[in-house]
């Protein structure tokens, strides 16, 4: 099964995990992706030598968002909406949301490595990741306002919390992109590096994290980063 991935590349190398989003147009996620992707982190999970998962893009961009055509025609086919209450929403959606819940719950570090585009889903997906690290030049944002939608995968709640309710109910209505200082600003990712410098900077810090038997968890993480970033400096 995972030999015949098609639109993501998973590799695995001295205990890190490596998820690497592909695909046409900036690395837009199908919804075969969805499924893809939660079966992966399904399987790291029930893993016992993981001291990290690294989540990266294709080639130039981590990912330009869900393929909105298929995302549309599932919600509308799937879903069941009675008055204001939604009663159902369609499996695969649930079970990529809940696949993402999975990685910030997880005791080792997952690190988002995140170049180019990183927008729609695909900010989501860094966002759920631990730690993400954004190279010089990038975009990011939730545009899903604009075309009538709302995020639908946690990047909502993710932002609130960073960012206060009010705070990211404008980030999110107003559908805009930003580079990666404004970003940074906001505090919803954790360093920006030169490029083609985030990948091997997450690699060093989850070696930094396990060599170091360092005490790990998500709500720590960003403490944990800033010291291995002085730790690094210093070395």
């Amino acid at each position: 099964m995972l030999n015949q991935l098609s639109t993501l590349r998973f590799t695995h190398d001295n205990g890190i995990y490596f998820i690497e989003i592909k695909g046409e147009n900036a690395n837009k996620m199908s919804l075969k992706f969805l499924g893809e992707f939660s079966k992966i982190v399904s399987h790291i999970t029930n893993k016992e030598d993981v001291k990290g998962i690294i989540l990266t893009g294709h080639g130039r961009h981590f990912s330009s968002g869900s393929d909105i055509s298929e995302l549309l025609n599932i919600i509308v086919t799937e879903s069941e909406i009675r008055g204001c209450d939604v009663k159902k929403v369609p499996k695969l959606h649930n079970d990529f949301k809940k696949s993402l819940e999975t990685i910030q719950g997880i005791s080792v570090p997952v690190v988002a490595s995140i170049t180019g585009f990183c927008i729609g889903s695909g900010f989501e997906i860094a966002l759920s990741a631990h730690i993400k690290i954004c190279e010089k030049g990038a975009r990011l944002g939730l545009p899903e306002s604009t075309f009538g939608l709302m995020p639908g995968v946690n990047g909502s709640i993710n932002i609130a919390k960073k960012l206060g309710i009010m705070n990211s109910f404008e980030f999110i209505i107003k559908g805009s992109l930003y580079n990666e200082k404004e970003v940074y600003e906001l505090e919803l990712i954790d360093d920006v590096v030169t490029k083609k410098s985030s990948l091997r900077l997450a690699i060093e810090f989850v070696n930094y994290v396990y060599e170091n038997n360092v005490a790990y968890c998500n709500k720590n993480s960003t403490k944990i980063y800033r010291e291995f970033i002085s730790h690094r400096y210093k070395g």
